[in-house]
């Protein structure tokens, strides 16, 4: 039996809120409540998510990744990679 090929697409996004405090603007402030991070759950998040008044989000598709003949631990070390590369930030091998 052949195996099925698909794609992975690494994204990547910024989070950011509504505000304006001490005149920072909306475009450049994080927005803390939209991390995901840690050993928080799926549905802390989504809470998290749901009651910040207003978060605006920007995300950036990257180039798929082929999956065929590769693992899910390694399509996701390549997405890391890719990823950290965007941004100019280091990648561990793991």
């Amino acid at each position: 039996m052949a195996e099925a090929s698909s794609t992975v697409m690494p994204s990547l996004g910024n989070r950011r809120d509504s505000s304006r405090a001490k005149g920072i603007s909306a475009e450049d402030r994080l927005e803390p409540a939209a991390a995901y991070v840690g050993e928080m759950s799926l549905m802390a998040s989504i809470g998290a998510i749901v009651s910040a008044p207003r978060i605006y989000a920007r995300v950036h598709f990257l180039a798929p990744i082929e999956t065929a003949g590769r693992t899910r631990r390694e399509l996701a070390q390549l997405s890391h990679a890719r990823i950290a590369a965007v941004l100019s930030l280091p990648c561990a091998d793991n």
